[in-house]
């Protein structure tokens, strides 16, 4: 995958499962509070299946890593969240109205990085 370079923006890959590491990465942030993290790590359906230890561990816990990373800055830092419809189960559509019925562990850890009563900006992509 290829990235336009930006002074404003920072690449990172690394393990959110590791707390320290994670709240390493957060440790020079600006003081004025203009951060912005777009949360993509995530554990996915199949090996969610097969390992759901790590499953647990990347997407749940990492998820708070972040979250805790985040809470500590001065300001109000921005999280955009990757959602997926796996959170809905076997839904064909989804409305505000529907209620989160996942049937596999992916889906049950992404309903449960919803709850975690913050406010963040949750994208579903659609699949090609």
């Amino acid at each position: 995958m290829e990235f336009v370079e930006s002074p404003l923006v920072e690449i990172v890959a690394g393990d959110v499962s590791d707390r320290s590491a994670v709240e390493a990465l957060f440790s020079d942030c600006q003081e004025d509070g203009k951060v912005s993290v777009f949360h993509l790590a995530s554990i996915m359906s199949g090996e969610g299946e097969e390992d759901f230890d790590l499953c647990l561990a990347v997407n749940m816990e990492g998820s708070m890593n972040i979250l805790e990373a985040l809470r500590k800055l001065p300001g109000t830092p921005k999280l955009v969240f990757a959602g997926s419809m796996a959170a809905m189960g076997s839904c064909s559509a989804v409305e505000d109205s529907s209620k989160y019925m996942p049937n596999n562990t992916y889906g049950m850890t992404k309903v449960r990085d919803r709850m975690w009563g913050l406010f963040c900006l949750t994208l579903r992509a659609p699949q090609p």
